[in-house]
């Protein structure tokens, strides 16, 4: 390969990523409401107060999906083939207790949910620290894989850079960790001034390697979780669609306000009157004309009709609800009662097919890290699960139809398909034992009362 080749893919390669850590940073500033509405002197004047706007939709579109699927339990099953119970049901134990104690079971699944809806992409990092086996939720803007081939299955290594806090100098130390399956590289940063300090973005004499060792794992310990389900190396944000949107919301709310801010105050015309220089008669926020014609008349001017940027808002919102296929209740108080039943799937369905995508997703890169976490056992020598396969479920979902819920649960009783401890536990009951004691005392009391009635 000739040095001129060598360069323009190397260019490639370097471009691709500044556009994938630009695209991260606006992403960041959509959803933590950094953009700007403008709001001109005369409403502030007549606010007293600078306007708070709670106009981001970037956080309702991502935190909707996120609150949707996290809203029920997350279930980890090992399949068996029925002589091997005992081990299947040891190996799905030391999966929960790792998830539990990493957090993977409430907030950090919350958390990874977000940070993929939001950027596009997630990294989960397995390590083992101190005989314990540890899951860290990694930003994708600190994560630089390479694949083998453009099916984007097969890492071929995977880059992870991190500071640390340099207390000598107050400053930061740059380092940078590079994961191969037989080896684990160390580097740190030689120019610390912050000029290019990713490391896919340097030069490779800038950073120094500082050591190599063993990956005793023996695979990339790294899952990337990508937003969507296509043919590119990287996921797609919830966000790229909404820019855009929010961008012509802001405008039409700026529009607005600047047109109150010229014509919704009242503006007053007086004839035949001139005040004296030194002295100023005013309506603030309105105003006042004064023209000097003895013969003129006082007239007041209407303030503006703002109903069309009423309008127009009410319009990109719609749109807002079309293309991130989010309920508009999640935007806004809803005009009518509670819906139930069909009604209520149907006015949810576009949020729930959304989110199977990202549950199916989820579910497969999750399965992946299971195999990590049983390889990570083995070589800690603590058992052999490495045979077994996992299915995660997701329970979250649609608001629960208490009526429609308690007549399916009836009918599954009465037909045999599900047992009434199985319905007890859906139906969230906590002490299912006592329940079912407290079922049969009363089931025997009601035969005795027939038994004596009938006597």
């Amino acid at each position: 390969m000739n040095l001129i080749h060598e360069s323009f893919l190397s260019w490639l390669h370097h471009q691709r990523y500044h556009e994938r850590l630009s695209n991260y940073a606006v992403y960041d500033a959509y959803y933590n409401g950094d953009h700007v509405v403008n709001i001109p002197p005369k409403v502030k004047a007549a606010l007293e107060s600078e306007l708070g706007t709670v106009d981001n939709y970037c956080r309702v579109v991502v935190d909707s999906v996120a609150e949707y699927i996290c809203s029920g339990d997350i279930g980890i099953e090992v399949r068996h083939d029925g002589t091997n119970q005992a081990e299947a049901d040891k190996a799905e134990r030391l999966l929960y207790d790792v998830y539990e104690s990493n957090g993977l079971l409430f907030e950090e699944m919350l958390k990874i949910i977000t940070i993929m809806s939001k950027k596009g992409d997630v990294f989960l990092k397995l390590y083992i620290d101190n005989g314990q086996i540890k899951i860290r939720i990694l930003r994708p803007e600190i994560c630089f894989p390479r694949y083998r081939s453009d099916d984007y299955k097969e890492m071929l290594y995977c880059a992870i850079q991190w500071f640390d806090e340099d207390e000598m100098s107050d400053g930061k130390r740059w380092k940078a960790q590079v994961f191969y399956p037989d080896i684990v590289e160390y580097y740190e940063l030689l120019d610390d001034t912050g000029a290019n300090i990713y490391f896919q973005h340097s030069q490779k004499s800038e950073w120094k390697l500082v050591d190599v060792q063993e990956n005793v794992l023996g695979f990339i310990p790294i899952i990337h979780i990508k937003n969507t389900l296509d043919d590119l190396e990287f996921g797609v944000s919830d966000l790229q669609v909404m820019i855009d949107l929010q961008d012509a919301l802001n405008k039409v709310i700026t529009d607005m306000l600047l047109t109150m801010d010229n014509q919704a105050f009242q503006r007053i015309v007086i004839f035949g009157s001139q005040t004296p220089k030194g002295h100023k008669i005013n309506m603030e926020p309105g105003s006042i004309i004064e023209v000097p014609n003895e013969n003129g008349s006082l007239q007041v001017i209407n303030s503006a009709d703002i109903a069309p940027f009423i309008q127009a808002m009410d319009k990109i919102v719609d749109q807002i609800c079309t293309v991130t296929s989010i309920p508009k209740a999640a935007f806004a108080k809803s005009d009518g009662g509670a819906i139930s039943g069909y009604a209520l799937r149907l006015y949810y369905y576009p949020l729930e097919r959304k989110c199977k995508r990202k549950e199916i997703i989820l579910k497969n890169r999750l399965s992946e890290l299971n195999k990590m976490i049983f390889k990570a056992y083995e070589l800690m020598g603590a058992g052999d699960f490495t045979n077994f396969k996992t299915r995660i479920r997701f329970s979250g979902g649609l608001p629960i139809d208490e009526q429609l819920q308690m007549q399916v649960h009836e009918m599954e009783l009465r037909n045999k398909i599900k047992s009434r401890r199985r319905i007890m536990e859906e139906r969230g009951i906590e002490d299912i034992e006592s329940e079912m004691r407290q079922i049969e005392i009363e089931s025997r009391s009601s035969e005795q009362q027939i038994v004596i009635g009938e006597q």
